[in-house]
């Protein structure tokens, strides 16, 4: 990696650092990873650091500092999401959310892994910013897409142990949901040979999950608030298993009404 580069950033998280000091944690298009110092930028005078708040989308300038933390020296916006996300509180938890999973996600990954990761965030956050869905549900179809990326496809539409179609059994499927470090979904026959609890999903509850998964926003916005939120528990429930971590942003997380 060159001493200096430019690059594309999301703005994670900051943590402070001395009296005026930021720690930015960021994904970054071409480099994955960041964790990067901004001198000064809690000074009022500082010319980057409306630039450098979580959620904002800005190009930088980078030299590489001591150890794992860079510098950055130059700041320039390219989408300024953060002031819409954080005007609205539902907004704002997804938000969170999101950048506390891409972060999991991403740190440590190879380069050539955290590209489509970036791109994905990119559209979530801007789906996000300009109110386009309800919040909740873009934050549902984004966890899932980016546990597949990761290698964890939530739902299909078949048996994980034997390949029946789901959406042609009456009798519905049954997530691993509950189960640490597993996913996938069963059909009626092999679920029923399961000790661990499983979560029924009927047929018209798995076709939605497969239209967040699949960003088919046609299927999802006239979707009933009530699915949509048992649907975003169920997400959030297998994806925490899956990582074996609890997802702090959780916590503060908004219900869809």
């Amino acid at each position: 990696m060159a001493p200096a580069f430019n690059d594309d950033a999301l703005i994670l998280r900051t943590q402070n650092l001395k009296e005026t000091d930021r720690i930015i944690i960021m994904l970054t298009r071409e480099h994955g990873m960041i964790h990067a110092v901004a001198k000064g930028v809690r000074k009022p005078n500082s010319k980057f650091g409306a630039r450098l708040e979580p959620f904002m989308h800005s190009s930088l300038a980078l030299n590489t500092g001591r150890g794992s933390l860079y510098t950055v020296t130059q700041a320039v916006t390219v989408h300024p999401y953060s002031s819409a996300i954080v005007a609205d509180y539902a907004r704002f938890g997804c938000a969170a959310l999101m950048a506390e999973l891409a972060e999991k996600l991403c740190t440590d990954s190879p380069l050539e892994d955290t590209h489509p990761h970036f791109g994905l965030l990119h559209g979530a956050m801007a789906a996000l910013a300009r109110g386009e869905h309800v919040p909740q549900r873009i934050l549902a179809s984004y966890m899932m897409r980016a546990l597949a990326l990761a290698g964890w496809q939530m739902v299909s539409e078949s048996c994980t142990v034997c390949g029946r179609n789901l959406l042609d059994d009456s009798r519905g499927a049954f997530h691993t949901a509950g189960v640490y470090g597993e996913f996938g979904l069963l059909c009626a026959d092999h679920a029923a040979g399961v000790e661990v609890p499983l979560v029924r999903l009927p047929a018209s509850r798995l076709c939605l999950l497969l239209a967040l998964l699949r960003g088919d926003w046609a299927a999802v916005d006239p979707a009933v608030p009530a699915e949509c939120a048992k649907l975003l528990d169920l997400v959030l429930t297998t994806t925490q298993n899956l990582l074996e971590a609890p997802l702090k942003t959780a916590l503060t997380l908004e219900s869809e009404a």
